[in-house]
């Protein structure tokens, strides 16, 4: 086999094939990671393995698992990331310029249905500034430049990673919601009633959100285990949904099912790595979001009221 350089040139892309190898476990997964084909990664794999005299991986029912040799290389190759992603960030951290490509990671729900409209403005007010949203629920290494920026659901009464810099923006309000057919046709303060809950996927006992709700003694049914599919599994008039009021109050069909409370036990935290929290279209990027995510908390928390004393719809 001919080991020449193609979509990936230079020793190191070596290196981060085997890295890369290491923590997903198979060819498919280390390509997509990377964003070269299987047949790449495979290449260089072979290529490495030849230059360095060693067989790197085993072929295991569970995946590519490294051998002895494979080990050492993939801990060597990951003390080389980080050093090569230290000096990006040192050097990053010196750009007082308003403008380059910015990565912003978040759940999918918040990209889409809460900030996609605060971006808008945002791309008016710095148009020399390049967004790339990483709409997601995985946590994205920030340290390893997966991501520049990163917006994270934090328990309360927890704290984000210790290595991050960062600031909470607003609590993450939740509250019950359904269609409006399904509440006229169902009672929901009657012991024999046919309302009911769409849970997660989880049983009743391990589902410490319904003791927050104003109807804790409903039955859970189902499992629906993503927002969106909550939210329209609700409109449908499946039962009751337990959801952010960012994401309740925007889905079609949806309304606050009646003597329903505002509870949070997540916070909202944006987040940097601390080498980087001086780089201007970081900074600036960053402020506003915790602005926008302040002024949606502020106005569910505002219609919450204007609809308990009977001033919405």
């Amino acid at each position: 086999m001919v080991c020449y350089r193609d979509e990936m040139d230079g020793d190191w892309n070596d290196y981060r094939v085997a890295l890369a190898i290491a923590r997903e476990g198979t060819m498919r997964a280390a390509g997509l990671s990377l964003g070269v084909s299987h047949t790449t990664v495979g290449r260089r794999l072979v290529c490495l393995e030849k230059a360095l005299g060693s067989r790197l991986f085993d072929r295991t029912p569970g995946g590519l698992r490294a051998t002895l040799e494979g080990e050492r290389v993939v801990e060597a190759a990951a003390a080389l990331e980080s050093e090569i992603a230290g000096v990006e960030r040192k050097v990053g951290s010196q750009d007082s310029k308003l403008e380059g490509r910015v990565v912003l990671t978040m759940p999918d729900l918040l990209a889409s249905h809460v900030l996609v409209e605060h971006f808008a403005r945002f791309c008016a007010l710095y148009p020399q500034i390049e967004l790339e949203i990483i709409p997601t629920y995985d946590i994205l290494d920030l340290a390893r430049r997966e991501a520049d920026v990163a917006v994270r659901f934090v328990q309360k009464g927890s704290s984000p990673a210790e290595e991050l810099v960062g600031r909470k923006a607003s609590d993450l309000f939740s509250c019950a919601f359904a269609s409006p057919e399904y509440l006229e046709r169902t009672t929901l303060d009657s012991s024999d009633s046919a309302a009911r809950w769409l849970g997660w996927g989880e049983r009743a006992i391990t589902a410490p959100w319904l003791q927050r709700t104003a109807f804790p003694d409903l039955p859970l049914w189902g499992g629906f285990n993503h927002p969106y599919l909550q939210a329209e599994a609700a409109r449908q008039g499946l039962g009751l949904s337990y959801l952010p009021v960012f994401l309740g109050d925007r889905w079609p069909g949806l309304v606050r099912v009646p003597g329903s409370e505002l509870a949070s036990n997540w916070d909202l935290w944006v987040l940097v790595h601390p080498d980087l929290r001086r780089t201007a279209r970081l900074r600036v990027l960053r402020d506003f979001v915790i602005e926008a995510l302040h002024e949606e908390s502020e106005r569910g928390k505002a219609l919450g009221l204007a609809r308990a004393s009977g001033g919405g719809s």
